[in-house]
């Protein structure tokens, strides 16, 4: 029983070993860091700005915020996330490339935000 539950414990450890290493980390405090608000209203977007400029090494903070439910996309680093009314999200991304990033309403084909990452 002894062997059991000390083997239980062994795997449950290299588990959170393999999670913790895996999991990407980004500092939100430091001096690479740039942050913008969004919110959005009838599909469009009414506070924040309608581009958004970064630098390749920044960790980019979008916090989102809808009156409806859609899915947000950001094309070139295909990441989305899901919008609930009234309820913000974030995304969290490094700027690792450069380029202007469209950031879309899935559903209803809406261009809301650009991203661009510049050298």
């Amino acid at each position: 029983m002894k062997k059991i539950f000390i083997g239980i414990v062994v795997v449950a450890l290299i588990v959170w070993a393999f999670i913790y290493i895996s999991t990407p980390r980004y500092d939100m405090t430091g001096p690479d860091v740039v942050r913008t608000d969004l919110h959005i209203e009838h599909l469009k977007l009414v506070a924040g700005p309608s581009v958004f400029r970064a630098r390749v090494g920044n960790t980019v903070m979008i916090t989102v915020s809808s009156d409806q439910a859609e899915e947000l996309h950001l094309h070139g680093y295909d990441k989305k996330m899901k919008l609930a009314p009234n309820k913000p999200g974030m995304f969290i991304v490094k700027a690792d490339r450069v380029g202007t990033f469209v950031v879309e309403l899935e559903s209803s084909k809406s261009e809301i935000f650009t991203l661009e990452v510049m050298p």
